[in-house]
């Protein structure tokens, strides 16, 4: 598995999660229903509401977003405001087709491997 990180020109987080979410992801874990991230420690943290989650986005912490209950990716914001996704365990193909639709749905990016 790849670990691919696309940092994307937008620097609007509630439209790159409605892009993301136009593909396919879910803004809570279809398991247990909550919306979650993590802190710097890399403990994870479970947020009342996506409004919440956006402004606790920084560059040591991030939100989870959901393909299904076992499999997700972490949208994170850099100092300088961009966003960023990280593919990690994602496959190569996998990334590059989720990455095609992001572009496809007015999200361009560069991507590089981790």
């Amino acid at each position: 598995m790849s670990r691919i990180m696309a940092t994307l020109e937008s620097k609007d987080t509630d439209y790159v999660v409605s892009r993301l979410v136009s593909v396919g992801f879910m803004l809570s874990n279809p398991d247990s229903g909550l919306i979650t991230g993590f802190n710097e420690q890399g403990d994870q943290i479970v947020f009342d509401t996506l409004q919440v989650a956006i402004e606790f986005l920084a560059p040591d912490h991030c939100l989870q977003l959901w393909q299904s209950s076992d499999q997700d990716l972490s949208v994170t914001r850099a100092i300088d405001g961009r966003i960023s996704v990280h593919f990690d365990g994602y496959s190569e193909t996998d990334t590059r087709a989720l990455l095609e639709q992001l572009v496809t749905n007015g999200l361009p990016h560069s991507a590089q491997l981790e």
